[in-house]
């Protein structure tokens, strides 16, 4: 068990370095040939709840991480217990409950920690409006960097195509950068825009 903190410690301080990383899908080069694998094993203990610890609830649901890295990335989901509390905290498992109203559904939640554990998300794998409600979560949890990677993914990979259920989706969700962006698009293309039959939608 004290083998596992150990561990634990040193991922921990290799993760708080992960800010400044590029999205999922924009390749690893330059990274040095054991990044890939140090992102893999980050996304495998997230999967793997053996030693989780802490126990986030969003509304009915639940998403299991560990409270030692959540805790060093984001201390608005869990901050680091006071010096008195350090004993009781590492013996029993914590639990934190999510208004629904902040976090979409466990699924977001998820990729908030998976942000956490990797410094990436896998966008390509993710909606246009599932992007929306992780910027909401970013935001929710002051990740700035989380916020940011979102909001360049929506505007790298806009098209006509999706520009109108993404505005319409933004307008319904508050999300005013987002909107913004997307009237930005729209304007660039407008001749597209005005002729396109998903218009219907706005």
């Amino acid at each position: 068990f004290f083998v596992f903190f150990v561990k634990l410690s040193l991922v921990v301080k290799v993760i708080i370095n992960m800010d400044n990383l590029d999205p999922f899908n924009e390749g690893l080069e330059g990274k040095g040939k054991y990044y890939p694998m140090i992102v893999l094993s980050f996304k495998k203990l997230l999967l793997d709840d053996t030693f989780a610890d802490l126990t986030i609830k969003v509304g009915s649901e639940t998403v299991h991480a560990h409270a030692g890295i959540v805790c060093c990335r984001c201390e608005e989901i869990i901050g680091f217990p006071q010096v008195d509390d350090k004993k009781k905290a590492a013996k029993k498992k914590l639990e934190v409950k999510i208004n629904p109203a902040n976090v979409a559904n466990a699924a977001i939640m998820s990729k908030v920690l998976e942000f956490l554990y990797t410094g990436m998300v896998e966008f390509p794998k993710m909606s246009d409006t599932e992007i929306l409600h992780l910027v909401g979560a970013a935001r929710f949890f002051k990740l700035e960097r989380l916020s940011y990677l979102c909001e360049r993914w929506l505007r790298e990979h806009m098209t006509i195509e999706s520009v109108f259920h993404l505005l319409k989706a933004a307008t319904d969700l508050n999300e005013e950068r987002i909107k913004g962006f997307c009237l930005q698009f729209a304007l660039g293309h407008y001749n597209e825009f005005i002729s396109n039959k998903d218009g219907i939608y706005i």
